[in-house]
């Protein structure tokens, strides 16, 4: 994921080339598809965690304990909620 984002952002401003090779959109694409990928990754590590906990597999974790008495269902989609109306709202074309 990092690698990804460091490459889309020393793409960004132009073209690069390095050695006689050029680093152009496609390199871009795929930059991204390294961000996209890592990003599901992480997720599959924590999403992994939580429910080898919550079935027995693996014992309690209090740093998760912890965050989940601040992070609910009811947090979750008012924050959905929020970005969903701020993404609507810059995505207006007037």
């Amino acid at each position: 994921m990092l690698l990804g984002t460091a490459l889309g952002v020393w793409l960004l401003p132009s073209p690069r080339a390095v050695r006689g090779v050029i680093f152009d959109v496609h390199t871009l694409v795929y930059a991204a598809a390294f961000v996209l990928l890592g990003f599901q990754a992480i997720a599959f590590a924590c999403f992994t965690k939580i429910f080898a906990i919550s079935e027995g597999l693996l014992p309690p974790d209090a740093g998760l304990d912890k965050l989940f008495r601040y992070i609910t269902l009811e947090v979750g989609l008012a924050v959905g909620a929020l970005l969903t109306i701020v993404g609507l709202g810059a995505s207006s074309t007037r």
